[in-house]
């Protein structure tokens, strides 16, 4: 997965939010965590929905975190955010 296009596919991403939220609980990031898993749960619905929840959980995500991740993961971060945009753009 490079950093300017991290997911080829709904599992990618769900895969990583999973990921993101055990990081998240491991920092003591409950709240974000839950909401993170929360998107994740949104994955057996409509694609539209999923993406949308997705990208509004990584965005408080993002603006929340306060030291929980990274660089990398926050970098990482950002480009998840960014691709979900351009996909829910079109």
């Amino acid at each position: 997965m490079g950093i300017t296009t991290p997911f080829s596919s709904n599992q990618e991403l769900y895969d990583y939010l999973l990921r993101l939220a055990d990081v998240l609980v491991a920092s003591g990031s409950l709240v974000l965590a839950n909401r993170v898993r929360g998107a994740a749960q949104q994955a057996s619905g409509m694609n539209t929905e999923f993406l949308g929840e997705s990208k509004i959980a990584l965005e408080q995500t993002l603006a929340a975190e306060a030291g929980a991740l990274n660089p990398q993961e926050r970098k990482y971060l950002v480009a998840a955010i960014d691709q979900l945009d351009q996909t829910l753009s079109r």
